[in-house]
């Protein structure tokens, strides 16, 4: 995951706005794993460290991370959550 993949898809968050911006990285399950193996599959710390950076770029939005799942290797960002009309955050 380069820097410059960072600015990317910040980039395409300013144009859309989420609510909430899923980082994820795949699981090499089932049938994928014939297409992208285990040695393409991102560690959660890599994930963490992207979501960061974005995070970081988008700042000024007031995007932050919101929760994480180590297991399903995923990160959650967003925006202040007490604004949300969302049950369970």
């Amino acid at each position: 995951m380069k820097d410059e993949h960072v600015k990317q898809y910040a980039k395409l968050i300013r144009i859309a706005q989420p609510d909430f911006i899923h980082v994820k990285g795949f699981k090499s399950l089932g049938f994928s794993r014939k297409r992208l193996g285990y040695s393409k599959q991102p560690f959660h710390e890599e994930v963490q460290d992207f979501a960061k950076k974005l995070e970081k770029e988008l700042k000024d939005l007031g995007y932050k991370k919101l929760a994480e799942e180590e297991y399903s290797c995923v990160v959650l960002l967003g925006k202040d959550k007490k604004g949300m009309k969302i049950r369970g955050i």
